[in-house]
């Protein structure tokens, strides 16, 4: 099998939707238009909105009617919306035009939208319609979206139902929302609203049919209505065996039911739900979560916390809401700029400058488990001779693993910016284990390897313009390189090798630079079908012995693998609450698996929280998938919702001392200052932040309960 490298033109602004769309099967005629998920920004019509926003509604409701006549079922290949999308349309304009009014804030015209593929993409970029709309970003394409005849209603809520000062926002996989945890004493449920994510589907009306969508009562009526907890996720879809796929709420412990508990659940005998903060939830789509690269879950996460601010809103406009998102991806600018990154950003700003205080809204974040996974490294170059053009060059080991069935992906990302989109500081190569070398193509460009016609691995090269105000006109450099999974169960042909992928970086900069490469996630969830093996570098200076543990694990001081800089890559914002893992024990060090900063914005987690008893007891107990039920679950993804239940119910911790009056500066000083929390070493900041929260008042263990059905 003859490897060859090639130079193409991209297809796919978003790289990984461009390699997964040169992957792709080919497409028969018979199977109907391919659609995917937007988010787009209306632009304005001779300095206002309003002409646009009813070009958006008119080409929406064209979907409503039918092609060919009342008897066809063909409908038009347009622009679709759900319902609560659509509400927020007709609202928009209804002001604009009733009252005069301009919207100011480009995310007011911020509308999600389905489009056929075709008409999302051109020349490799977003098809953007001038004078209409911008694309913003574009989620992967979605299987199986077809005409389904299911119509949701908009969930609302009962003005002043419950009064409450803060709310809490649950954005996971896997959630039993009938559990006992989330109900009252009077066998009611907390939660206010939930969305049970799964793919999309359109409507013959036009519409979009994304999961469902229950209501508080339709919840109530649920538990009523039937004897066990298992009945109920059977009637609404989240336990079909029938199915060929994961069915997450079949296991006994479940990642989103036990982040809800820590954030929000209570003995249902000790809590009035007329005394308690609300509940609004969303549960992510199994595709998405099983994809841990982070390609199919950016479209679904954003909806997510769009919809749970709308739900806030409805329920009390200057509600504090919450929302803790336990997930991160390991590859990325780190340093603000990741789409998913900026784009909560600004769906936060934006709520909270409808306020009138401003820190209304929090988005609480894991740090990130990678500390030790060697999927960091950093290089530094002197300036080389540009004439010359022959740089100093540094080369590391890149291992993809044998019986891999998903894609392994790197960003090389460079602290140094260009005044120009056209010269790269940095040139890298990329060798196979069999020795074929290929080379990093002009920017904007892609070379891809090929083995008997079929697409292998890729080489793109992409200045990314800076996002401050301050740099604006400045380019970082990105180098994205893509390989194919080692194995397929489908006898696929376009097969990488497993083994040794040589990475080469060499600088062509008159001035010093350094290179950051990043290993993007590729594991399995707890409880999913095991397919991806995760790569890692490898060097020969990885192996220092180490005095504390005898283990010969430890990083050289001039080895390239580096622990620092390992902070999830969409937790680098300023907007955002970022929480690392503790260890209870001695001195409370760092859970030897925490992400650590610095990173260009960052220089490490907020807070943190205690999720290891110790090293030889990991782990935070807290419910199972069904009541009565305990499990363990460790990572930074248990310590974020501990922090969460302490900013929504701060009356179940003990008081404690306050931060120091120096961290004022610090965006988080007056989280830090008012927190039940210990202090941390100087040392074990970059991991742990300034301070360490404390536990709630009893340990937090769901009583244990022997139920006969459930």
């Amino acid at each position: 099998m003859v490897l060859s490298w090639e130079t193409s033109n991209t297809f796919r602004p978003n790289r990984y939707l461009d390699w997964q769309y040169r992957n792709r099967p080919p497409q028969s005629d018979n199977e109907g238009l391919t659609w995917v998920s937007a988010l787009i920004e209306i632009q304005k019509d001779k300095g206002k909105y309003l002409h646009n926003l009813e070009n958006l509604l008119k080409e929406v409701m064209n979907g409503y009617s039918q092609d060919g006549g009342s008897n066809s079922e063909n409908l038009s290949a347009t622009i679709r919306m759900h319902d609560d999308e659509l509400e927020l349309l007709k609202k928009l304009i209804l002001r604009i035009v009733n009252e005069g009014y301009e919207p100011t804030d480009s995310v007011e015209v911020w509308f999600f939208v389905y489009l056929p593929e075709e008409k999302a993409y051109k020349n490799g970029d977003f098809e953007h319609k001038k004078n209409y709309y911008n694309i913003r970003f574009a989620g992967p394409p979605i299987e199986g979206f077809d005409t389904g005849l299911k119509i949701f209603s908009r969930t609302q809520f009962q003005k002043g139902a419950v009064p409450a000062q803060t709310a809490v926002g649950i954005i996971d996989d896997s959630i039993a929302f009938a559990h006992e945890r989330f109900r009252s004493k009077n066998d009611k449920t907390r939660i206010q609203a939930v969305w049970l994510q799964n793919l999309e589907r359109a409507r013959r009306d036009g519409g979009v049919t994304f999961g469902a969508r229950l209501k508080k009562r339709e919840i109530d009526d649920l538990i009523s209505k039937h004897s066990s907890e298992s009945e109920i996720y059977r009637k609404k879809g989240q336990l079909d065996f029938g199915k060929a796929e994961h069915s997450p709420l079949a296991w006994r412990r479940s990642h989103g039911t036990h982040v809800m508990d820590l954030a929000a659940g209570f003995d249902p005998e000790e809590i009035d739900d007329t005394q308690i903060s609300p509940v609004f939830a969303v549960q992510l789509p199994v595709e998405a979560t099983a994809d841990t690269s982070g390609i199919t879950m950016g479209s679904y996460v954003l909806q997510a916390l769009r919809l749970i601010m709308l739900w806030a809103d409805e329920f009390d406009a200057q509600i504090h809401l919450i929302v803790n998102f336990s997930y991160g991806i390991l590859a990325g600018p780190k340093d603000g700029t990741n789409d998913l990154e900026w784009i909560i950003e600004e769906l936060v700003r934006y709520r909270n400058d409808r306020s009138i205080d401003r820190a209304l809204t929090t988005v609480v974040l894991p740090a990130g488990n990678s500390y030790r996974n060697r999927d960091t490294a950093k290089m530094r170059f002197k300036a080389s001779n540009k004439q010359s053009g022959n740089g100093e060059a540094q080369t590391i080991e890149w291992k993809i693993q044998p019986d891999d069935l998903t894609p392994n992906y790197l960003e090389i990302w460079t602290d140094e910016t260009t005044a120009t989109n056209e010269i790269s500081p940095i040139v890298v190569s990329l060798t196979t284990p069999d020795g074929t070398e290929g080379h990093q193509p002009a920017p904007g460009s892609v070379c891809v390897l090929m083995q008997n016609g079929a697409p292998v691995a890729a080489i793109y090269c992409d200045p990314v313009k800076i996002r401050n105000e301050s740099d604006k006109g400045l380019f970082r450099w990105r180098i994205f390189i893509a390989v194919n999974p080692t194995h397929s169960w489908e006898g696929a042909v376009n097969l990488a090798s497993a083994g040794v992928w040589e990475v080469s970086v060499r600088s062509v900069s008159a001035s010093e630079t350094t290179a950051r490469l990043y290993i993007q996630r590729d594991d399995t969830p707890v409880g999913y079908p095991h397919r991806s093996r995760r790569s890692s570098f490898d060097d020969a200076l990885a192996y220092e012995r180490d005095p504390m543990t005898g283990g010969y694990t430890k990083l050289a001081d001039d080895c390239p693998i580096t622990h620092e800089g390992t902070l999830s890559a969409i937790a680098n914002g300023e907007a955002t609450l970022v929480i690392g893992a503790a260890e209870d024990s001695d001195n409370l060090p760092p859970a030897d698996y925490t992400s650590s900063g610095p990173t260009l914005t960052r220089p490490g987690p907020d807070l943190s929280a205690i999720a290891d008893e110790g090293s030889a007891l990991w782990g935070v107990i807290a419910a199972g998938t069904y009541s009565g039920s305990l499990v363990r679950l460790r990572g930074t993804s248990v310590a974020a919702p501990q922090v969460v239940r302490w900013l929504a119910y701060p009356e179940t911790f003990q008081p404690g001392p306050t931060a120091d009056q120096s961290n004022s500066a610090d965006p988080s000083s007056s989280i830090c200052q008012s927190a039940p929390s210990w202090p941390t070493k100087p040392e074990d900041k970059p991991r742990l932040g300034d301070r360490v929260v404390k536990r709630p008042n009893r340990p937090h263990i769901p009583p244990r309960k022997y139920l006969v059905n459930i």
